[in-house]
């Protein structure tokens, strides 16, 4: 009988998770995080069970969601990660992605990125009874039962109907981009489940960095060292550097998941890093 509010998406998915978890125990909700996060829903529920759950979930869990119901569904975006796993299609992989609305009735909500373009393009070919939020720093949004739309000034208004809350994403902890698309959708999950708007602003400004996304670790000598370990598909560098206000020693590493480079070399290219 627990509210779920359940969020994916190649890059953005355990931030925004835990800043809606934040602003959900800040509003004083009995809410439990759980998923791909690390802590198992399945226990919480049968050993301390809450009202609303917020849950991370990847797509190696959305492959096998078959009953499962999200009341509120955040989709953040669909870039290549994992393909791997999925016979090196982006297809399969996108499909896996849109799993998340599944199951949804025409009274819950789902979020989504209208500026993905992969997203847009597959929308038409789902039939989705469940109300839409889109949000988008670039696409024109309008969404009937609400939106948030990020203007040059980097304020953003969400709304879900007729409720609404204005954050300056200059004020918040967690600087980027990236990052004020996961603060627009976390908003906008937050007013769907309920939450005032005074309270989802205050907790977006309080909000600080979650570890190892472009968290900052020390600053000597005038260097400052972030750790930003997860940022392991393109997409989650590209806008982890498109945020850097100052020069770059960048260090990189790992294992190749199949994605393509070409886009960060060509990026990287055009800015004044030091490699």
């Amino acid at each position: 009988d627990a509210r779920m509010i359940c969020i994916t998406g190649s890059n953005g998915k355990t931030t925004t998770t835990s800043l809606i978890y934040h602003i959900m125990r800040k509003a004083g909700i009995d809410a439990g995080l759980a998923g791909n996060i690390g802590h198992s829903l399945a226990l919480q529920v049968a050993e301390a069970p809450h009202s609303t759950y917020v849950i991370e979930l990847s797509s190696f869990q959305l492959d096998n969601m078959y009953k499962f119901r999200a009341n509120v569904a955040v989709l953040l975006n669909i870039t290549p990660d994992h393909l791997d796993r999925y016979d090196h299609s982006f297809a399969k992989y996108a499909a896996a992605k849109m799993r998340i609305a599944q199951n949804q009735r025409a009274g819950d909500y789902f979020i989504y990125s209208a500026d993905d373009e992969t997203i847009w393009s597959l929308l038409p070919s789902y039939r989705l009874p469940q109300r839409q939020l889109p949000f988008a720093a670039r696409a024109a949004v309008a969404g009937s039962d609400g939106d948030a739309f990020l203007s040059r000034d980097g304020r953003f208004t969400a709304a879900v109907g007729d409720r609404s809350v204005e954050i300056d994403t200059r004020r918040m902890r967690i600087g980027g981009l990236h990052n004020a698309y996961n603060a627009m959708a976390a908003a906008l999950a937050a007013l769907a489940a309920g939450v005032a708007p005074d309270r989802i602003r205050r907790s977006i400004y309080a909000f600080a960095p979650v570890e190892h996304r472009l968290e900052p670790v020390r600053e000597t000598d005038g260097v400052l060292w972030i750790n930003d370990s997860k940022a392991t598909n393109v997409d989650s560098v590209w806008y982890a550097l498109e945020s850097m206000k100052r020069p770059v020693v960048w260090i990189a590493g790992g294992t190749d998941k199949g994605n393509d480079y070409e886009e960060l070399m060509e990026f990287v290219d055009e800015m004044e890093f030091d490699r």
